[in-house]
């Protein structure tokens, strides 16, 4: 993988890896009023982020290899 790549990948996962962890301290009791809306918003941001590192590795493949679209979309595609 090319380091740019590795990278950014790299960012995008530890910022994922950083909104999953913040899920249970929204469940602390003394947030106990807000939690729903908190625990949403830390896990939509988490999923946004790695689909956003998928759809990188995805363009990446896309603009420097022989990989074609049609092959691209069947692969992340959800089983």
């Amino acid at each position: 993988m090319p380091e740019p790549l590795r990278q950014a990948l790299h960012q995008l996962v530890s910022e994922a890896v950083m909104n999953c962890q913040e899920v249970p301290r929204y469940t602390e009791p003394n947030v106990a009023h807000d939690w729903t809306r908190m625990t949403l918003y830390r896990a939509t941001d988490a999923s946004d982020t790695l689909d956003m590192a998928s759809l990188l590795i995805a363009a990446y493949c896309q603009q420097h290899t022989d990989i074609s679209l049609d092959t691209l979309a069947s692969r992340c595609r959800p089983a």
